[in-house]
């Protein structure tokens, strides 16, 4: 399996057992859930980005956050770069405890894949979660 392949079914096992039981769906490398709360909508988004330096060696992505409030229904495909409002917008690791600074991890052949999902998986919920206000 090329590390594009080992990507790909990283953030579909991540959709599969985690996010998608609280919600979010998948669409490409970002994750949204929309709710309506007290009238008004609430957004938040996981948004995988992957480096424009990437090669046949190594997969490099971050991970990018947001939170979106509105009197407005939100559109299903709202993006990061649409949570406007400082501080609804972030890099997930570095407002984590563990991390605190602008993390990429890498998949290359080496790479534990179970690893790697343990470890993002335990960053969404230690964080992204409790950033989303859940």
């Amino acid at each position: 399996m090329n590390n594009e392949d080992k990507y790909k079914t990283l953030l579909k096992h991540i959709h599969t057992n985690l996010l998608k039981e609280r919600g979010f769906k998948k669409d490409n490398q970002s994750f949204r859930l929309t709710k309506e709360v007290n009238g008004g909508y609430y957004g938040c988004i996981l948004n995988f980005q992957k480096s424009a330096y990437n090669d046949k060696t190594a997969l490099k992505f971050t991970i990018n956050t947001g939170r979106k409030f509105s009197r407005d229904k939100i559109p299903d495909n709202f993006k990061v770069y649409d949570c406007r409002i400082p501080d609804d917008y972030v890099r997930l690791a570095s407002v984590s405890s563990k991390y605190g600074f602008d993390k990429w991890w890498s998949v290359t052949s080496e790479t534990d894949m179970t690893e790697l999902e343990k470890e993002i998986t335990e960053l969404i919920e230690d964080t992204a979660f409790a950033w989303f206000g859940f």
